[in-house]
């Protein structure tokens, strides 16, 4: 359990955003399918966003008194934020306005 109470701590902590992601499903949405290639594996597999691009622990702090998973969470918000002004600018196929600029900062 975290140590923000009920909630579980992430595991799946994603190297390449979901939002990212997402960009290259059938959809464009989170939920939707891509496609991915493993070249040393030689295997190549259909899956969702939020099933690839993740390693788990990657982000995990053992230091004693912080919260293991602070770096996941803030990357979470980040990418929460962040997340609809790309995809406004891929919709739009313009730049984002000055706000929204800076928050992309």
């Amino acid at each position: 359990m975290s140590s923000a109470g009920s909630q579980p701590e992430p595991r799946r902590h994603h190297y390449v955003p979901r939002c990212w992601l997402a960009g290259f499903t059938d959809t464009g949405e989170k939920d939707g399918t891509l496609y991915v290639t493993d070249l040393g594996r030689k295997k190549q597999w259909s899956g969702k966003p939020g099933n690839n691009g993740f390693i788990n622990d990657f982000y995990r702090i053992s230091e004693e008194g912080l919260d293991p998973v602070m770096v996941e969470r803030a990357l979470a918000q980040m990418e929460s934020e962040v997340a609809p002004i790309l995809q406004a600018v891929d919709r739009e196929r313009c730049p984002p306005d000055k706000e929204a600029f800076a928050k992309l900062l």
